[in-house]
């Protein structure tokens, strides 16, 4: 569901869209747009293989660049994970803060305070 303020499951760590945010730098990092005017990006959190991935990153924001959905997901892309839960898979979650260190360096995201 898109909203203003949003993170993963496991996160304690909140996200906005950045007020600065282009168009074209949605595009630059891989954000595709959808039929509805939206931006979607995917990313694996697998590191060793990123062209198979057991675990997804999913990031949409909607056409007016406002309001933001994060998820982390199965394969599949359908199932909601949590690859903090018990410790969590390390090498997904270094991974997944590499992901959102670049989005916000490039002014995408921004850490909601």
């Amino acid at each position: 569901m898109l909203k203003e303020v949003n993170t993963i499951k496991g996160d304690s760590q909140t996200y906005r869209v950045n007020q600065n945010v282009k168009r074209y730098s949605l595009t630059d990092v891989g954000f595709a747009k959808t039929k509805r005017g939206n931006f979607i990006l995917q990313r694996s959190l697998d590191p060793m293989d990123p062209y198979n991935a057991k675990k997804k990153l999913k990031i949409s924001i909607d056409g007016d660049l406002k309001l933001l959905d994060m998820s982390t997901t199965d394969a599949s892309g359908l199932r909601t994970i949590d690859i903090f839960k018990n410790g969590g898979n390390q090498e997904a979650i270094d991974q997944y803060h590499f992901i959102i260190k670049n989005l916000l360096d490039r002014e995408i995201l921004a850490i909601n305070e």
